[in-house]
């Protein structure tokens, strides 16, 4: 299979005060993380790419890894997770998954 080739990473964190109800005491946190990716298919047909899901596997992994870090660094403080893209939609986007997390995967030519 083609190796992974990442362009960019962002990791995002995104600090909650206030937003509706009583304030919290401790503002809630969120974090994303965001790989873009060359795309080793583009410009042709492919029939099987099972195997180069397989290979972005330890991107995931890493992607995991990153959130926890920006996240204080003890995963058994983070309190839950979600997979996939929630209201973005941009062209070539494809959630695939990596083993402990799913990343969210922008293929580009």
């Amino acid at each position: 299979m083609p190796e992974v080739k990442v362009r960019k990473m962002l990791v995002s964190v995104e600090e909650i005060f206030h937003e509706g109800g009583p304030v919290a005491d401790t503002p809630l946190r969120k974090a994303s993380c965001l790989a873009i990716i060359e795309n080793p298919y583009a410009g042709r047909y492919e029939a099987e790419i099972a195997g180069f899901m397989d290979d972005l596997k330890p991107l995931g992994i890493e992607m995991a890894g990153k959130l926890i870090e920006a996240l204080g660094g003890d995963a058994k403080t983070i309190e839950g997770y979600a997979k996939g893209p929630s209201s973005v939609k941009p062209v070539k986007l494809s959630t695939v998954p990596c083993g402990m997390c799913r990343a969210v995967i922008q293929c580009v030519n």
